[in-house]
């Protein structure tokens, strides 16, 4: 299972961060990950975090992700920092 860090849980306030405090914070939240196996997907040319993807192994296990889905990451999310909305 993968646990949340408390500011990504339904904020109540839009907050902005770069792709490697995201990973940062996640790997920091869930020990066995690395920041490889995290992919991050943006929207609005880059401005807004859509969602955040994990990579597993067919045994479960975390894994890194594909080239294809970093490659994807770097298009999707080229901006020096993004916005994570609030939960209404």
């Amino acid at each position: 299972s993968i646990s949340i860090p408390k500011d990504y849980r339904s904020p109540a306030k839009a907050f902005r961060t770069t792709l490697a405090d995201l990973k940062a914070t996640f790997v920091a939240a869930n020990v066995a990950l690395h920041e490889d196996a995290l992919v991050v997907q943006c929207s609005g040319s880059g401005r807004f975090l859509q969602e955040l993807r994990v990579c597993f192994s067919r045994e479960g296990a975390p894994i890194a992700c594909s080239a294809e889905l970093q490659k994807n990451e770097a298009k999707s999310c080229g901006r020096a920092d993004f916005l994570v909305r609030n939960v209404k």
